[in-house]
């Protein structure tokens, strides 16, 4: 029996592909597939910007409504509610309590020295704390207030603060009436002589930083089951800049890590080779505060 002449492009489609060949094929597979991971993760990283600013602008309007709503009060005058922002990456929503004491010698009451005092807020039916509010990962927010030099950008701790009329109250350390002070060491009362200043390194209580170390310094008190917020004094601001900071670290910048980044007030430097206020205002999303209605009233998209 004859065999039949082989077709010499027969011969050659059953040799397959060529290891060159191989080779281009994988890495076309790879660029394709690295462009698709960069995408991803870019898409990520704008949905979680995008989920913080709601839930900001959710806490600050649930912080407005607890400060007008019906509140019997003890002794003294109602002030209102807060959102405060704390360095762990969360959001509390804390009330005007007239029992709050100051640690000095004679424990007063803090409203008896015309020193607002704040509590968690409680849920009615339960009376248990209202749950913190967590930020999504890798979102960090710095808080905006007018200082001494004009506008200035503080790490957190800071609140947004409304009296009992719905009016968003804003303050730097120094005008007592117009901050927050919070136990945010649970020991049943606040330290009112602490507050802000240039050796505080919020990223020492912040989990996600890379300069967080816990086994040099552990902002988690066990007693309360939740982390300690650096001091007890807290400014009030008028908005806020919400932020990646992972892209922040990357950019060679800390809230506190490397002390070059503060100034002696605690607030962020905004001059020189380290200039981590100018990359915030640059890259963040910028969100104020409408004085009357706490509503966004003016943004800036992340560039």
């Amino acid at each position: 029996m004859k065999l039949l002449p082989t077709h010499p492009d027969r011969l050659a489609a059953s040799r397959g592909f060529s290891v060159m060949e191989l080779l281009v094929v994988v890495l076309i597979v790879s660029i394709i597939a690295g462009v698709a991971v960069v995408g991803t993760n870019t898409m990520f990283a704008a949905s979680r910007r995008t989920n913080a600013e709601m839930i900001t602008a959710s806490a600050v309007g649930q912080a407005r409504a607890f400060a007008t709503s019906p509140r019997s009060m003890v002794t003294g005058e109602f002030r209102g509610a807060a959102a405060l922002f704390t360095a762990s990456s969360e959001i509390r929503l804390i009330i005007h309590d007239e029992r709050v004491r100051d640690s000095r010698a004679q424990y007063d009451y803090l409203y008896e020295n015309g020193m607002p005092g704040y509590t968690d807020l409680v849920e009615r039916e339960t009376g248990k704390p209202y749950r913190y509010i967590p930020m999504p990962q890798d979102i960090g927010v710095v808080g905006i207030t007018r200082g001494n030099s004009g506008q200035e950008l503080l790490p957190p701790p800071f609140a947004i603060r409304f009296n009992r009329d719905g009016v968003l109250i804003a303050a730097k350390t120094g005008s007592d009436e117009n901050l927050v002070y919070y136990d945010g060491r649970y020991d049943g009362d606040v330290e009112t002589t602490v507050d802000r200043s240039g050796s505080y390194n919020a990223d020492a209580y912040d989990p996600e930083s890379t300069y967080y170390d816990k086994g040099a310094f552990n902002p988690w008190n066990n007693t309360a089951d939740k982390y300690e917020v650096g001091f007890e004094k807290v400014e009030t601001v008028l908005g806020v800049v919400v932020y990646s900071k992972s892209e922040f670290e990357t950019a060679g910048h800390s809230l506190g890590g490397d002390s070059s980044d503060l100034q002696s007030d605690g607030s962020l430097t905004n001059s020189g080779s380290s200039n981590p206020a100018e990359w915030l205002m640059r890259n963040g999303k910028i969100m104020m505060f409408d004085r009357y209605s706490g509503e966004v009233i003016r943004e800036r998209p992340q560039q």
